[in-house]
C-alpha cells in the first residue's frame, strides 16, 4: 500500500472513531440511567473492550505523520479513557451506596423504608431488602407474574409478606402494589383475567343501571383476583379527563386510549364505583394522575411536561374525580411528574409543597395516602439534583410512597441520599412522623376491615 492510501485508510479510520467514540463516552456518563436497565449488564463486556480498542486505535493514530491525525488520534485516546473513567467512577459510586444502604441499621433504614415502594427483578435482592427494612412495598408487574399461575404469585406475595412481619418492623403491613386497570394497562394479566378498560363498559351501557352493575362487576373481577394473590394496592382507575389529546411520540402514557370518559362527572361515578368494589375485598384503589394529564401533550415517561391550565378551569374540571374520591379515607392519590404550571413551574407535582402541602392537604384537607408515580421515569430523574434531592423534597412536602418500579436498583442511591439527609438534618422529621402516623392509621384500618 503507497503512502497516499495509507493516509486515506488512516483518515477513514480517524474519522470513525471521533463519530463512534464520542457516543461511547456519552454512554458511559450516564451509565446508570434506568432507561437502560434491560441492555445494561449486556453491553459491560461490550464497553470495556470497545474502551481498549479505541485507547488503542487513539495512540496508533497519534504516532501518525500528518498532524490531523496526530490530534485525532490523541482526542480519541483520551475520550476513551475519559469512558472509561466515567464508567468506573459510576460504576463504583452505585455499588458504594448499594453497600451503605444493605450495612445500614435496619432500625434507621426502617424510618425511610416505609415510605419507598420498590419493584423487583431479582426475588433474592428483594428479600434482603425487606429483611433489612430497606423498603415498605412492593410493585409486581409482568416479569414478576410471566409464565406463572395465581397460586404460584399468591404464593410469592405471602412469603414476601411473611419476611416483613419477621422483620421487626413497626409497620408490618407490606404494601403490594400493582397496575392493573383493564386494557392495555393489565400488568398481571396472565394469570389475571384480561379485561378491556373501563371506557369500553361505559360506552357498551348507555342505561345507568345497566351501567352500574356492569362497572361493579367489573370492579369485582378484578377486586376477587388481586385479593386472591395478595395485592392491596391496585394503582387504578385512571381518573384522568380524555381531552382527546394524541402525541405519536407518546409511547406510554396513552390517556386517551386509558381514560374512562370526557366528562369529569362521569368518571367520578364510574371511579367511586370501581374503587366501593375494591375497598370491599381490603383493596385501596389509587386515583389517577394528579392533576390530571389528560390535557398534557408530553409524555413525563420520556421528558419535561407542564399543565398550564388555571385552577379555577381544574376545579370545574379535571380535578371532579379526584376530590369526590378524596372524600374516601381508602383511596390512595397518584401524583405525576407533570409542572402545575399555576401553582408551582419549578418543580414537578410529584414533589411540589406548594401542590402537596398547600393545594391537597391544606386546602383539600387530604389526609389519605400519596403515592407518586415512578420516580424512574425521564421527567422526574433528570431533574437537577437527581431523584435523591427530589425524594427528599417528595417526603418533606408530605408524600406517603415513593415508587421505584421500572428499574429497582435506583432504590438504593435514592435511599442512601435519604439516609444521608436524614443525619444531616435535611429530612422534614415532623412530616415523616405524620406520614408514618398515616401508614399506621391505614393498616389499623385494613386490619380491622379483614377482621370483619
Amino acid at each position: 500500500m503507497d503512502e497516499k492510501s495509507r493516509y486515506v485508510l488512516q483518515s477513514a479510520i480517524a474519522v470513525a472513531a471521533v463519530v463512534v467514540v464520542v457516543p461511547l463516552l456519552v454512554v458511559a456518563l450516564d451509565w446508570r440511567s434506568p432507561l437502560s436497565p434491560d441492555w445494561r449488564y449486556g453491553l459491560l463486556g461490550g464497553l470495556l473492550s470497545a474502551t481498549a480498542v479505541f485507547v488503542w486505535i487513539g495512540v496508533f493514530l497519534a504516532l501518525g505523520r500528518s498532524r490531523w491525525l496526530q490530534w485525532s488520534g490523541r482526542f480519541v485516546a483520551v475520550v476513551a479513557l475519559a469512558a472509561f473513567a466515567a464508567f468506573v467512577m459510576r460504576e463504583g459510586r452505585f455499588q458504594w451506596m448499594r453497600y451503605q444502604v444493605l450495612s445500614a441499621d435496619p432500625l434507621e433504614l426502617e424510618a425511610i423504608g416505609n415510605h419507598i415502594v420498590v419493584g423487583y427483578t431479582d426475588l433474592d435482592e428483594l428479600r434482603t431488602l425487606l429483611e433489612k427494612r430497606a423498603v415498605g412495598g412492593v410493585f409486581i408487574t409482568a416479569r414478576n407474574v410471566r409464565g406463572k399461575t395465581m397460586d404460584m404469585v399468591a404464593a410469592e406475595i405471602a412469603e414476601l409478606k411473611k419476611l416483613r412481619q419477621l422483620s421487626g418492623a413497626e409497620l408490618v403491613q407490606l404494601w403490594i402494589a400493582a397496575d392493573q386497570e383493564g386494557g392495555f394497562v393489565s400488568r398481571l394479566s396472565p394469570p389475571l383475567t384480561q379485561l378491556p378498560p373501563l371506557a369500553s363498559i361505559v360506552s357498551a351501557n348507555a342505561d345507568l343501571a345497566q351501567r352500574t352493575e356492569a362497572i361493579a362487576n367489573y370492579a369485582r373481577i378484578h377486586a376477587t383476583e388481586l385479593s386472591q394473590i395478595g395485592v392491596n394496592l391496585n394503582l387504578a382507575p385512571v381518573v384522568d379527563v380524555n381531552h382527546g389529546v394524541i402525541n405519536p411520540a407518546d409511547k406510554y402514557s396513552r390517556i386517551y386510549s386509558r381514560a374512562i370518559a370526557d366528562d369529569p362527572v362521569q368518571i367520578a361515578e364510574v371511579a367511586s364505583i370501581y374503587c366501593g368494589e375494591l375497598l370491599r375485598a381490603g383493596i385501596h384503589c389509587t386515583a389517577k394522575h394528579f392533576p390530571g394529564i389528560g390535557r398534557v401533550y408530553n409524555d413525563t415517561h420520556q421528558e419535561n411536561a407542564a399543565l398550564t391550565t388555571s385552577m379555577a378551569e381544574l376545579l370545574r374540571t379535571d380535578w371532579i374525580p379526584f376530590q369526590e374520591l378524596a372524600k374516601n379515607p381508602g383511596v390512595a392519590i397518584m401524583l405525576s411528574h407533570v409542572h402545575l404550571a399555576t401553582v408551582d413551574p419549578e418543580n414537578p407535582v410529584s414533589i411540589s409543597a406548594s401542590v402537596v402541602t398547600d393545594v391537597l392537604r391544606k386546602q383539600w384537607l387530604f389526609d389519605g395516602i400519596l403515592i407518586t408515580d415512578d420516580f424512574t421515569m425521564a421527567g422526574l430523574y433528570y431533574l437537577d439534583g437527581g431523584m435523591g434531592k427530589a425524594a427528599v423534597s417528595a417526603l418533606g412536602a408530605g408524600v406517603d410512597l415513593i415508587l421505584v418500579s421500572y428499574e429497582p436498583e435506583q432504590c438504593y442511591p435514592l435511599i442512601y441520599q435519604l439516609l444521608e439527609a436524614k443525619r444531616e438534618g435535611r429530612l422534614d422529621l415532623a412530616r415523616l412522623e405524620s406520614s408514618r402516623s398515616r401508614l399506621m392509621r391505614q393498616y389499623v384500618l385494613d386490619f380491622m376491615t379483614n377482621q370483619d
